[in-house]
């Protein structure tokens, strides 16, 4: 049996470690409070193999509720810039996806999972 790693999502990464483990016919049992769709996306493949997943949603430990999340990005207008784009077009690219990721999380979740 293998020690028990820490996983602290710098060092050692959750979605490394389930990619590692997951196989053809595993059954996955998750106790969290997040499951997102960009981690849906980063694990699509290996989720795709399981039988399983019974999710379990808890309450962020370390997150005031009162606190409120404001976020607010400035992207620069430089026509002297390359045309292939800046720092931010990854992430805009991939923001344009979300609507078809969610969609097929959803479809995956109906399909093979069991939240409570």
């Amino acid at each position: 049996m293998k020690p028990p790693k820490v996983l602290d999502n710098k060092k050692y990464r959750v979605v490394d470690e389930l990619k590692e483990e997951l196989n053809k016919g595993s059954k996955l049992s998750v106790i969290s409070a997040y499951f997102t769709i960009y981690a849906y996306a980063e694990l699509k493949k290996e989720l795709s193999k399981i039988d399983n997943m019974r999710f379990i949603f808890t309450e962020p430990t370390f997150v005031h509720k009162d606190q409120e999340l404001i976020r607010e990005y400035y992207i620069e207008c430089n026509p002297e810039k390359k045309m292939s784009g800046n720092e931010f077009e990854i992430k805009l690219r991939n923001e344009m996806k979300q609507a078809a990721i969610a969609k097929e999380c959803a479809q995956w979740l109906e399909k093979k999972a069991e939240i409570k």
